[in-house]
């Protein structure tokens, strides 16, 4: 809520508890399609349908996320952000334990569906216009913080999966991917994530 020691303001040291907590959960679940992109070529090989499947998959996951944005918009509007971003949480997991039983079409749905259209779609486009309504005075240095999530995940991950992927194989690194992600994800949504302030006059 708005005070005098804020000025009117609705920023607080909450305010950016909710970006440096919005920016963790995005680095997380943008680092999802990652394992396809760098598994491209042993997923390829388990699948033995060259190289289009994996793609298609990656693909899939890009456009159910922006697909996916609009929808669970709409649903933080009925629910809340809190319960849309654990419900992106889990649906990390369940996309990437699906995707990695090694089938054609398990990738396909595990990544577009799991991954793209329920997991980034409920966390990405929500949740930037979530941070949003924590800041007035520095919406822009709080927006652009969140939106680097996904360039923290393409610097971070691709090393660790590329080890991983080497030592354990891709389905281990999916599936041990789906825990580590979502288990943090979820836990930050329910213990972080409250109703945004409401601004002076609203």
């Amino acid at each position: 809520m708005p005070d005098a020691a804020t000025g009117g303001s609705v920023e607080t040291r909450q305010s950016w508890i909710i970006a440096v907590t919005a920016v963790t959960m995005l680095a997380l679940a943008a680092g999802a399609p990652l394992t396809v992109v760098i598994g491209l070529v042993p997923i390829a090989e388990t699948l033995g349908t060259g190289r289009s499947v994996p793609s298609l998959a990656t693909s899939l996951a890009y456009l159910g996320s922006g697909v996916g944005g609009v929808v669970c918009g709409l649903l933080v509007a009925r629910v809340g952000q809190r319960l849309v971003a654990m419900m992106g949480g889990v649906a990390i997991l369940g996309g990437l334990a699906l995707a990695s039983l090694g089938q054609g079409w398990s990738l396909l749905a595990g990544i577009g569906l799991g991954v793209g259209l329920f997991g980034n779609g409920a966390l990405f486009a929500p949740m930037v216009a979530y941070v949003s309504l924590w800041f007035d005075r520095r919406r822009g240095t709080a927006l652009a913080l969140v939106s680097s999530g996904q360039y923290i995940a393409g610097f971070v991950w691709p090393f660790v999966f590329e080890r991983a992927i080497a030592t354990f194989g891709w389905q281990a690194t999916m599936l041990a991917y789906g825990v580590f992600a979502a288990s943090i994800v979820v836990t930050l949504a329910a213990l972080v994530l409250v109703p945004p302030p409401v601004p002076l006059g609203g």
